[in-house]
């Protein structure tokens, strides 16, 4: 009910999302979180990365940095990892090659 609330208070769509940095902790999350947040209906997440759309090149770049499981769990300040990943330092690479139409502004020290 909440990820519903807040896509109609955001005024968006699951169609307008490029990229999705999500908790993942444990393997079953971003399963759970794709369907709790609304983008499949119970039970048919999977297809999502059998279909390969979280990839580099999909449709909808998940957790761009290999998320938690890839670079160790931080412990507490775990749920920060996917904000900053997602707003405040996006590799550039992955950026350009994951999500083209997420766009990307260099930072001053990058140009």
């Amino acid at each position: 009910h909440t990820a519903k609330q807040a896509f109609e208070e955001a005024k968006i769509k699951h169609q307008e999302i490029d990229v999705l940095q999500i908790y993942d902790a444990f393997s079953i999350c971003p399963l759970i979180l794709l369907e709790d947040l609304g983008f499949y209906k119970k039970g048919e997440a999977i297809h999502f990365f059998k279909e390969k759309r979280g990839g580099p090149g999909g449709d909808l770049p998940l957790n761009t940095s290999g998320g938690l499981l890839s670079f160790g769990h931080p412990g507490m300040p775990a749920g920060f990892v996917p904000l900053t990943e997602g707003a405040v330092a996006p590799p550039p690479r992955l950026v350009i090659e994951s999500c083209p139409s997420a766009g990307f502004v260099p930072m001053a020290s990058e140009e």
